[in-house]
């Protein structure tokens, strides 16, 4: 839709739409008055901190490989609930190939044991990518 159209449809003419747009910005600007400038330095240098971020980093290396197994069970108990509810965004028809041709054990065994090789891929994942995170930070410190 051209302008006219959407000053036709507001009841205001194409000749009156400048003047009539110029005035509601002026009543705006002289009401609230000109924003401040903001100071995007200061936002800056309160987030980036690399001491803070490498400590960070750390900590959540040290629970990702403290005690993978734990860690593991955890994902899975989450993500087994959210199974059960309905609310996971893979089916049996998606798990691993592998894992759906084993005759011998039940629908619900290949899950579980879909979901623990998904968590143990996500676990190494994360540590690495914290580990990365941690030795790009030693170089900023």
């Amino acid at each position: 839709m051209n302008r006219r159209g959407v000053l036709g449809m507001l009841g205001i003419s194409a000749a009156a739409g400048p003047a009539v747009i110029h005035q509601y910005a002026s009543g705006v600007v002289g009401a609230n008055g000109p924003s401040p400038p903001v100071d995007y330095a200061c936002d800056k240098a309160e987030l980036w901190n690399p001491v803070e971020q490498l400590a960070d980093a750390r900590r959540e290396y040290e629970y990702l490989t403290k005690d993978p197994a734990a860690w593991v069970a955890d994902y899975v108990s989450r993500e087994w609930k959210e199974y059960i509810d309905g609310y996971a965004s893979y089916r049996y028809e998606s798990i691993d190939p592998d894992i759906r041709s084993m005759k011998s054990l039940s629908e619900t065994t290949k899950m579980r044991m879909y979901l623990e090789r998904k968590a143990r891929r996500k676990q190494q994942q994360y540590a690495d990518s914290a580990m990365g995170r941690i030795q790009m930070l030693m170089k900023e410190v």
